[in-house]
């Protein structure tokens, strides 16, 4: 398995995650965010999009209001077909 560290989070998003686990019947926040975050992977066939997934389980009606803005950044293609990368 790997790790994933999330740095910068604040403490009282951390408690009301913590809680949100321990009433949904998880026995450590990082079971519970295990969970969240494998659902949120999973593909899924009703149409729902991981946004959506996200803010039902993390949004203002869950204790953690979120600003998720798309980035509209320059985002150029990659191009790894050089002889740099085999």
């Amino acid at each position: 398995m790997t790790s994933v560290t999330v740095r910068g989070l604040a403490a009282h998003t951390k408690e009301a995650l913590r809680v949100k686990g321990a009433k949904a019947g998880f026995s450590s926040l990082e079971a519970y965010l295990r969970h969240v975050l494998q659902e949120m992977a999973r593909e899924r066939d009703d149409g729902v999009n991981i946004a959506t997934l996200f803010s039902q389980h993390f949004g203002a009606a869950n204790g953690v209001d979120l600003d998720l803005q798309r980035n509209e950044a320059d985002t150029r293609d990659i191009d790894f077909s050089g002889d740099d990368y085999g």
